[in-house]
């Protein structure tokens, strides 16, 4: 008796969906972590001429360091978005990025019906994660 291994992975959707609905959350508090790095004038002492100090845990360098991390991450998302259909990149916008109040709103917004949105909105979800640049968010079973 053999048994037959299936060759093609399944998604696991829900473990997917968490990983992108993380990425999005976190886009608006990057966001404006980026922005007030940028109006302190946040830079490296070894590019601004200061003396650089011998501890191996300089503050600045890492906050510089999670910064660049930050925009790589925030101009992914821009392009992933503008990959994806007006609708989705919408959906998830609406949803996760900059939430409107009720599902309601966002029916209301992009248009569609409660059961459409709902699959609408999965289906972003991992058309993001495969689209994703910068490390694997889909999970596979």
């Amino acid at each position: 008796m053999s048994s037959r291994v299936n060759a093609t992975p399944t998604i696991n959707q829900r473990a997917t969906e968490a990983n992108v609905i993380a990425i999005l959350q976190g886009y608006g508090i990057k966001s404006a972590r980026l922005r007030v790095a940028r109006r302190a004038g946040l830079q490296s002492p070894r590019l601004d001429g200061m003396p650089h100090g011998t501890s191996t845990d300089n503050v600045n360098e890492s906050r510089i360091v999670r910064n660049l991390g930050d925009e790589e991450e925030l101009e992914a998302v821009k392009a992933v978005l503008e990959e994806l259909e007006p609708i989705d990149a919408a959906i998830l916008k609406h949803t996760y990025m900059h939430p409107l109040p009720s599902r309601a709103a966002i029916q209301e917004r992009v248009g569609l019906e409660h059961s459409q949105l709902y699959r609408r909105c999965r289906k972003a979800l991992v058309q993001f994660a495969q689209l994703w640049p910068l490390s694997n968010l889909v999970v596979y079973d």
